[in-house]
């Protein structure tokens, strides 16, 4: 029941997030990360290291294990999952999107998130953990 109210919480302040407040660096890549791929970096405001990804990542790069801050998700399943451990365990936060309305999180520090994710992978609706 925690995991819903996040996820209308994030629902709701991703749609007043504006790309406008994104960096130099971090608008060309946001503006990359198109349909049917998850975009982290690891600082706020979608600045720092990037990556984009298609699919699950059961073991992060060091360059991002721990260090993801800001999120654009766009895909075109239901949720992405995100892990405190690698290979898909304990999972911590869970973010919705859609191929038509990306959900941007300039700054995973106010969820309670920041560089805590070690592996991620989209999944359905109804496999969305609680934490």
């Amino acid at each position: 029941m925690k995991l819903r109210k996040v996820l209308a919480n994030v629902a709701v302040t991703a749609s007043f997030v504006s790309l406008a407040a994104v960096g130099a660096a971090g608008t060309a890549q946001a503006a990359g990360c198109t349909s049917g791929r998850l975009c982290v970096w690891s600082d706020s405001d979608m600045n720092g290291t990037y990556g984009a990804y298609a699919a699950g990542v059961p073991v992060l790069p060091a360059s991002l294990d721990r260090k993801i801050s800001s999120v654009k998700a766009w895909q075109n399943v239901s949720y992405w999952v995100f892990y405190a451990e690698q290979n898909y365990v304990r999972p911590v936060f869970c973010i919705g999107a859609s191929a038509s309305n990306p959900i941007y999180l300039h700054d995973l520090a106010p969820w309670g998130h920041n560089d805590q994710f070690r592996s991620m992978r989209p999944m359905s609706v109804a496999t969305c953990p609680a934490p």
